[in-house]
């Protein structure tokens, strides 16, 4: 026997010239997969060793030799109804866990697939393929009959609460809408419309008939006008001007005119919010344009007075310039420096409580120096 061949296709002592497929001393199967398929008996002994433990495996357990008796359809039902029980899967589940062929198989004492022939590894997988596919059809299924339902429902309007909301004028629709939505506190609500028509008897405005769609629109963008005007209209009334100084007295409350770019736009915003006006919201060309100019006005005002503030300062600061070279030459004289660098200007300066404009700063460092040049000389 260790001399003869064996078959792993006919599961036999090969036949050599009583096989069609044998031909000058060569298995022609072998040679057209490429493959070393014809092997010697003692492998073949391994072959008949693992289908004797195969037979064992399945003979010592009655629930898998069932199982395996099956076809795949029957084998593929009982996975899928396995995973359910288990809680692996739910009527929404488009995709098979891996995880559940795994403890399927193990449930009924197989632990490993290795166990088995080809034949039953091939009915094995199909009928994983086809659990598969049934638990994706499921939940298709039952999506789709979710939609089809949800469509009935809303196909299922009231003809006659349609018939009246046609017989009603837009702008007393829209007059309802709007205290529909303030009674609510739902004016920013973007779904709030929606429960407006719902109340009306619409489920639906997607499934509604095409001339309700057309007045749901019409009265929406009434709606929108309105409330635009509600915002709008006081401060389009209000001029330029006081508009201005209403902002301006804000920017005063936090503190000075010179207030940085940053906080002050913050002001600035808040003060809009406080009208009415929302950021990233559209709103009308008039009111961009308003609200434009008053920036504008603002910063002209505040630049100006930020100018006459630094004039009269540094009028003021001139005016004490004198008594600050005396001092800050006494100082010098005192502290034996035969001249003041500008380091020491700051000390001094900082020792004194002072805090004067940069014109004045270089005036006093100038002027304490030419006077102490003036004592060395002399």
């Amino acid at each position: 026997m260790g001399n003869s061949l064996f078959c792993p296709f006919a599961k036999q002592e090969c036949l050599k010239d009583g096989c069609m497929m044998w031909s000058d001393e060569t298995c022609l199967v072998s040679a057209f997969l490429g493959l070393n398929i014809i092997v010697n008996a003692r492998i073949a002994e391994s072959y008949e060793i693992i289908e004797e433990e195969e037979k064992q495996t399945i003979e010592n357990n009655l629930e898998l030799k069932s199982t395996l008796s099956k076809s795949a359809s029957d084998i593929a039902e009982e996975i899928v109804n396995y995973a359910r029980q288990e809680g692996l899967i739910g009527d929404n589940t488009y995709l098979m866990p891996d995880l559940v062929e795994v403890e399927f198989w193990a449930s009924k004492g197989l632990d490993s697939k290795y166990q088995l022939s080809v034949e039953h590894k091939r009915i094995i997988r199909k009928a994983w393929i086809i659990a598969g596919t049934t638990v994706e059809e499921t939940a298709h299924n039952r999506r789709d009959s979710i939609w089809e339902n949800r469509v009935e429902d809303d196909k299922e309007i009231d003809s006659s609460k349609m018939n009246e909301l046609a017989d009603l004028p837009k702008e007393i629709l829209a007059e309802q809408l709007i205290s529909f939505v303030k009674e609510k506190d739902l004016v920013k609500d973007i779904g709030a419309s929606d429960l407006f028509w719902e109340s009306k008897g619409i489920q639906s405005t997607y499934s509604a008939p095409v001339e309700i769609k057309i007045l749901i629109k019409q009265v929406e963008k009434l709606v929108d006008e309105k409330l635009l005007a509600e915002v709008e209209n006081p401060i389009l009334t209000l001029s330029d001007e006081e508009l201005s100084q209403e902002l301006i007295a804000s920017i005063r409350q936090r503190g000075e005119n010179d207030l940085n770019v940053h906080v002050r736009n913050n002001i600035i915003g808040k003060f809009w919010e406080d009208k009415g006006l929302k950021p990233y919201e559209e709103y009308s060309e008039e009111l961009k344009k308003k609200r434009e100019r008053v920036g504008e006005l603002i910063h002209q005002i505040l630049e100006k007075e930020i100018e006459q503030a630094k004039e009269l300062r540094l009028e003021n600061e001139k005016k004490e310039l004198p008594n600050i070279i005396q001092d800050c030459l006494v100082w010098a004289i005192n502290t034996k420096r035969k001249r003041v660098t500008k380091e020491d200007l700051k000390y001094f300066l900082l020792e004194n409580n002072l805090d004067l404009v940069p014109e004045i700063k270089q005036t006093l460092y100038l002027e304490v120096n030419k006077e102490l040049k003036k004592q060395l000389i002399s």
